[in-house]
């Protein structure tokens, strides 16, 4: 029964993946994001936001600034959005219909 489980969870993945390089190809031009995010992007990872942070601190620690960090955890976040204005945001930025109703129809069966 466990491998049953690992498979669902392996195609489940590689589902999402396929998804989400489709959703790309159709509507990357749209979905621009910030040249200073990190998370999420092609080639841009947690080691470049380390290294970053990093940096930055040093640079202002050896000039004996203070330095305050504050950080944010939204992997609940999603959960508490509104949809309907997520959605309405995808619209206005030129992603397909066809895309968002995927997206819909994709949270309300979650």
């Amino acid at each position: 029964m466990t491998w049953i489980i690992a498979v669902e969870f392996y195609l489940s993945s590689v589902i999402s993946k396929l998804f989400e390089m489709v959703l790309l190809a159709i509507c990357g031009d749209a979905l621009k994001t910030d040249s200073l995010q990190f998370g999420l992007k092609e080639k841009i990872g947690s080691v470049d936001a380390i290294f970053t942070l990093k940096s930055t601190v040093e640079y202002f620690a050896n000039r004996g600034s203070s330095i305050y960090v504050a950080s944010l955890d939204i992997r609940k976040a999603f959960d508490r959005v509104d949809h309907y204005k997520l959605y309405k945001s995808l619209l206005q930025t030129g992603v397909p219909v066809i895309t968002v109703d995927v997206l819909c129809n994709c949270q309300l069966v979650q």
